[in-house]
């Protein structure tokens, strides 16, 4: 007999109930309040639910603390608790993919004069992953970027040197460099293993889109919202480079293989 159903926001929305047996699946699993295993009589426990596995994308998990409270996993990077006494939401989980501190952008895609800047940036949210994979890393937490340990959680490095969020940020290929791109228009190069800044150019008056090393990695490359790209020695700062793509800005770009080459791409 199915006593109650769970009313979810969009991106977790699932039909959820609570009943004497097999009462809840979401997403290839399902809850049951029958006993299982060396659990007591009205325990609830997880298992899987029959049929195929959850895609990509598809909606998160469930699980129980306790049985007194449910964790909703949702396709937006959220986790709902729901009070199983109260049967309503008691709180919300958001972690760093949904950092509430914008670092200073603040662009309104509703606006006219906004809509397509903020249409670029909405997109810019990579984790940067070091080449050994112990380590991700995120930009867009308030101004700074900050490096976690895969296996702790734990923060491992902090990088405080942009006086907005860091858009784009790319690793040396021995790891232990990092260039960054922010909002407030500045390419630094950092110590990528103590986060201490190595140098920083003041490149643009607005947002840059991308960055990255040459293969040799004796130049870097840049790009920003005002539709120019600018290749810098990495070693003094001094721009080598400029091109003007003049209403197109470019949302990527990189060198070629052998360095003679730049290809940029952008929205359209």
């Amino acid at each position: 007999q199915v006593i109650g159903q769970l009313s979810l926001p969009s991106a977790c929305r699932r039909t959820v109930s609570a009943g004497a047996h097999s009462i809840f699946e979401m997403s290839g699993l399902r809850l049951n309040t029958s006993p299982g295993p060396g659990e007591g009589p009205g325990e609830e426990s997880i298992a899987p639910s029959p049929g195929p596995s959850p895609g990509p994308g598809e909606g998160g998990s469930v699980r129980i603390n306790g049985g007194k409270k449910t964790l909703l996993a949702c396709d937006d990077n959220t986790v709902i608790i729901w009070d199983n006494g109260l049967r309503k939401i008691t709180g919300l989980l958001t972690g760093i993919l949904n950092q509430r501190d914008k670092g200073g952008v603040t662009y309104d895609p509703n606006s006219y004069w906004d809509s397509h800047i903020a249409r670029y940036l909405r997109f810019k949210n990579d984790l940067l992953l070091s080449h050994d994979g112990k380590t991700l890393l995120k930009g867009k937490s308030g101004t700074r970027m900050r490096q976690w340990d895969i296996a702790t959680g734990y923060t491992t490095v902090e990088y405080s040197g942009h006086d907005k969020a860091a858009i784009c940020y790319r690793f040396s290929k021995d790891g232990k460099r990092l260039l960054s791109g922010g909002a407030d228009g500045k390419v630094i190069l950092w110590d990528a293993i103590t986060g201490d800044t190595l140098k920083i150019i003041r490149a643009y008056r607005e947002p840059v889109f991308d960055v990255h090393f040459s293969k040799d990695e004796s130049k870097i490359i840049s790009s920003s919202w005002d539709a120019t790209a600018k290749i810098f020695d990495p070693a003094t700062g001094e721009r080598l480079h400029y091109f003007d793509f003049e209403n197109a800005s470019a949302y990527t770009l990189r060198f070629s293989a052998n360095d003679l080459y730049v290809f940029a791409a952008h929205l359209d």
